[in-house]
Formats: structure tokens, C-alpha cells, sequence
């Protein structure tokens, strides 16, 4: 029997949360603060890069820069020669990137451009952190996401493997209370399991194999059960329904989840915003046969 409150269980996977809420409001606001974040970040760079440009100009911000990099490492401020040498590392790094660009070595490579995606990214993940969920937000999340924070059902049981041996006599044995660790073929399956899901006990056994034991009878032994190994014999000893923990209990990690949901939101909003900018002309796309 299931542990799941009759109210959760009826209530539509699809229910109020961050989805639907960001189609009303919200999804202005998420655009406002991604384009906040991104005009912040253009004021606070320092202005494009000309590949053709013939002066490289050190500002005192780019030397501040370089000095807290190098004491953040070295738990130290830089000398005045190691700063010189700082200073002259950073024109050569510009020597060659501007070089670079000039010879167009940064168009089509793979790598620069999936940087410059993950940054682009990071820009509207840090608007996604000027967001804060009301209470409302967060149950409503909750709600609809049970299944995320569902307790799933766990197992305990005893199992003896037999590889391919004939299993009456072993189980003859085991119901006339033989000890079970002096029976069938040694392995490095675990002889006992403590409150396993699903997820854990197929890991191990093989696809099937819970719910294979979570069928039979408790408190006696069964078989044989396959698994990915041969056959066991098994006595389930307990089982424990899924259980759904209280809002409460679970409060921070919704919090969490729901953040990482509104970054993901921000993100795609913003990449589609910025896609209807271009006309994108694909060519005709078949699938191998």
C-alpha cells in the first residue's frame, strides 16, 4: 500500500508553479534583470579589443587586477619586479590574441565558441540569482514537483545465490532454518539489503530485480528469483511504502530546486529572445536510414 496521501495523488502533475507563473509576470521581470545583469557586466568590461588597434594601453584597473590575482595565489602582494613581470606577460597574452584575431584564428573553433556560450550563460544564470521566491512560489513548486521529493519505496531482504544449482534442496534447508550464509555459491552480491530502492537494488541485481522481491510474500523464503547473475532464493523481510515528506521538512531543497529552475527559465527566455534577432536559414535536414 502506498504511503502517498490520496490528495497528492489526485492532484495533476501539471499544477500551478514556476511554468506557469513565469507566463503571467514573472518572465517580464526575469527579462528585465537578465538585461540589467548584461548592461551591468558591459559598463564594468572594458571596451572591445580592436585586432588592428596599434596601441596596447595597460590601465591602473587591469594592474590592480593582475596584483589581487597574484596575491589570491600567493597570500601575498606582488613585488615590484614580480609585478613588472605581471604587467609584461599580460602585453604579451594581448600581443598574441590581438595577432590572433587578426589571422582569424578564433573563427570556427569549437572550443572558443563554446566558452563564449558558457559565458553568455553565466551572464543570465547570475540575473537568475537576483530572484527570490515567495512562499507561495515554493509550495506551489512543490506541489506540482511531488515526485521529485518523493521518498521512494525501500526493501530489506536476505538472498542466496545459486548461480544455476537446482533450488528445492537449498530451499528445503532454508525453510527448516538452516543459516542461509552457509548455503548456496559465494559472490560479491551482498548477502543482506537494508532498506534499498529501486534504484540501488537494480543497480546492483540487475533491471527487474526489485520489483521481482517487493512481489513476494514477507517474512519466508522464495524462489528462485532471477537476476543478472543466475537465480537466488530470497526472504523479503520488510517493506516500506513511498512516503512524501511534509513541505517543511523539505523546505530548502524545493528553494534550491526552484532557483535552479528560474536560472534554466532565464536562460532559455533570454536565448530566444536574442534568436529573434537573426533570421536562421537551415538546410534540409533528412534522418539516416
Amino acid at each position: 500500500m502506498s504511503a502517498i496521501p490520496k490528495e497528492h495523488r489526485d492532484r495533476p502533475a501539471g499544477g500551478p508553479g514556476l511554468a506557469g507563473r513565469i507566463l503571467r509576470e514573472p518572465l517580464l521581470h526575469f527579462l528585465l534583470i537578465g538585461m540589467a545583469v548584461f548592461l551591468a557586466f558591459g559598463l564594468r568590461s572594458e571596451p572591445p579589443r580592436r585586432a588592428d588597434a596599434a596601441v596596447i594601453e595597460v590601465t591602473p584597473a587591469q594592474v590592480e587586477r593582475l596584483s589581487a590575482q597574484f596575491e589570491a595565489v600567493w597570500r601575498r602582494p606582488p613585488g615590484a619586479e614580480e609585478l613588472r613581470a605581471l604587467v609584461e606577460d599580460f602585453v604579451r597574452e594581448e600581443v598574441y590574441y590581438r595577432e590572433a584575431q587578426a589571422l582569424g584564428l578564433d573563427r570556427d573553433d569549437t572550443v572558443i565558441r563554446r566558452r563564449l556560450r558558457q559565458k553568455m550563460e553565466f551572464l543570465a544564470d547570475s540575473g537568475a540569482g537576483a530572484i527570490e521566491p515567495g512562499e507561495g512560489d515554493l509550495r506551489d513548486y512543490y506541489t506540482a514537483h511531488l515526485d521529485r521529493f518523493t521518498r521512494p519505496e525501500r526493501a530489506s531482504f536476505r538472498q542466496v545465490f545459486l548461480g544455476e544449482d537446482d533450488p528445492a534442496p537449498v530451499l528445503a534447508a532454508l525453510s527448516g532454518g538452516a543459516d542461509p550464509s552457509g548455503l548456496g555459491h559465494r559472490s560479491l552480491l551482498p548477502e543482506t539489503v537494508e532498506a534499498a530502492g529501486a534504484t540501488a537494488v537494480d543497480g546492483t541485481f540487475g533491471d527487474g530485480f526489485f520489483a521481482a522481491v517487493t512481489a513476494l510474500e514477507p517474512g519466508a523464503w522464495h524462489g528462485p528469483v532471477a537476476s543478472a547473475f543466475g537465480a537466488h532464493l530470497v526472504r523479503l523481510d520488510a517493506l516500506e511504502p513511498a512516503q512524501v515528506p511534509g513541505f517543511d521538512q523539505v523546505r530548502k531543497l524545493v528553494d534550491s530546486e526552484w532557483r535552479q529552475q528560474a536560472a534554466e527559465d532565464l536562460r532559455e527566455a533570454q536565448f530566444q529572445a536574442m534568436r529573434r534577432h537573426y533570421e536562421v536559414v537551415l538546410p534540409p535536414i533528412e534522418a539516416e536510414r
